[in-house]
């Protein structure tokens, strides 16, 4: 496993487009969401693995929690793994390890 991306570092598209047909584990992508139940925001860790098929890119003007627009858009980046999964990216709290066939086989045994 190599680290290709720290915590520290921004996610770009030119990074995205590196990854398409590698193996990729991503062991933290902490998210902040709504628990109804609780009624306040958690964080979550949407971890995954596998082999990167392509990205997405969004744009967002309006800032849900507050119920108002953004003075200016945000982006937010998913992955496409092979198998039909998508996974956001967190910008505050990700990292990425490349895996070998090998060990990414191994991880799901």
């Amino acid at each position: 496993m190599e680290i290709i991306k720290k915590q520290d570092e921004a996610i770009t598209e030119s990074f995205l487009e590196s990854l398409i047909g590698k193996y990729i584990h991503a062991p933290v992508n902490e998210h902040v969401t709504y628990d109804p139940m609780d009624k306040e925001f958690v964080k979550v860790n949407a971890w995954f693995a596998g082999k990167i098929a392509g990205y997405e890119k969004a744009v967002f003007a309006y800032d849900y929690k507050n119920d108002e627009f953004f003075k200016e858009s945000k982006t937010v980046y998913k992955v496409l793994l092979c198998d039909g999964m998508a996974y956001a990216i967190s910008e505050e709290n990700s990292v990425f390890e490349e895996l070998t066939e090998e060990e990414f086989l191994e991880m799901l045994a």
